[in-house]
């Protein structure tokens, strides 16, 4: 979570990291979030 927040925190670091990782980062990050979100919606019902 602490990663996520830092990638968020300022559009120029972002836009290096994803040309650094040559796989792209936000489809990651959405994956991420997705599954996230799915587990939290599992738990609370």
């Amino acid at each position: 979570m602490t990663r996520f927040n830092i990638n968020h925190s300022s559009d120029r670091t972002k836009k290096v990291n994803c040309q650094k990782s040559k796989k792209p980062d936000l489809s990651t990050e959405q994956k991420f979030i997705l599954t996230q979100a799915t587990k939290l919606r599992t738990y609370k019902w």
